[in-house]
């Protein structure tokens, strides 16, 4: 049965951590830095900060569909930052603007977290400790058939070890010091240190975040490729509209306000022209992948 849909939730590695609690002060607030992001709006900029290797890409878009690819974006970015602007007991900052000693939530500029966070990261906080991470989610298209072969022949066949990474985008925080500054800004540098120092780091159950790879995402816009046909981004668009009208979150209901509004940014994403395509049926009863 074919998938079009889904939700992963990846748990981290159950490796022990011994909690040990004492009177450190707790922080009195617990912020949120975006990393670099662009300015959508400005498409002067967003052209000049665009890369060749991705640019191509742009283009196609902008050719298939009405609305500018800098203009949905823009939009994505606006669905984060509401949902930002809700998490209890935390503030979003500037990192320059945080100060030493801060509990920092790094997130990139269309990533979701739970109002929660801020008061689950309260309470958790132990101060012999210098990180935090929770259980990671994305919100995205499985992987097609072919995908899955490579993924076999490269894993299964050849034998390759495959690299999971304890943090992804928005699934940790550190608390701000002239060494974690690289780790907050790049979600690998932070897994190897999470990894090798696991003393020093607490994990924390539930689902506080989710990583929202939408259509405009480098992942979907064939990542590692060269480039992207008009057919794979007019396939990818028609699933993604199912993604968002029909997923269910029964472990992460804080979720659903911004499901619903990507539904809608994605009704108002239109082909510029129209086009004849066989519906294929397809079942959507099981989203969740671990």
């Amino acid at each position: 049965m074919l998938h079009f849909c889904r939700l992963i939730i990846c748990r981290p590695r159950a490796d022990d951590v011994v909690i040990r609690r004492d009177s450190w002060k707790r922080p009195n607030m617990i912020y949120i830095c975006v990393r670099k992001t662009t300015e959508w709006m400005n498409e002067e900029v967003f052209l000049g900060q665009l890369e060749d290797a991705f640019r191509s890409k742009v283009e196609v878009w902008n050719t298939v569909f009405s609305m500018p690819y800098h203009i949905f974006r823009h939009r994505i970015k606006q669905i984060a930052q509401l949902n930002l602007s809700r998490v209890e007991n935390a503030l979003c900052a500037a990192i320059d603007e945080i100060p030493e000693g801060a509990v920092v939530v790094p997130v990139d500029d269309d990533d979701w977290l739970s109002p929660e966070l801020g008061n689950v990261l309260d309470a958790e906080f132990d101060g012999s400790k210098t990180g935090y991470y929770w259980e990671r989610s994305f919100l995205e298209l499985p992987p097609n058939l072919i995908v899955k072969a490579g993924r076999f022949v490269l894993y299964t066949l050849a034998g390759r070890k495959r690299r999971v990474w304890t943090c992804s985008t928005n699934n940790y925080a550190l608390v701000k010091n002239d060494r974690a500054l690289p780790l907050l800004m790049s979600h690998v540098k932070a897994s190897d240190y999470f990894d090798s120092q696991k003393e020093k780091v607490k994990r924390i159950d539930g689902h506080l975040s989710i990583m929202n790879r939408t259509l405009a995402s480098q992942t979907s816009m064939s990542w590692q490729k060269p480039g992207i046909t008009k057919r794979e981004l007019i396939r990818k668009f028609h699933h993604y509209k199912e993604l968002y009208s029909r997923i269910e979150l029964p472990d992460l209901a804080w979720g659903k306000p911004y499901i619903k509004m990507m539904e809608e940014l994605m009704g108002e994403l239109r082909l510029k022209s129209p086009e004849r395509r066989r519906l294929i049926p397809f079942s959507l009863n099981n989203p969740f992948h671990g």
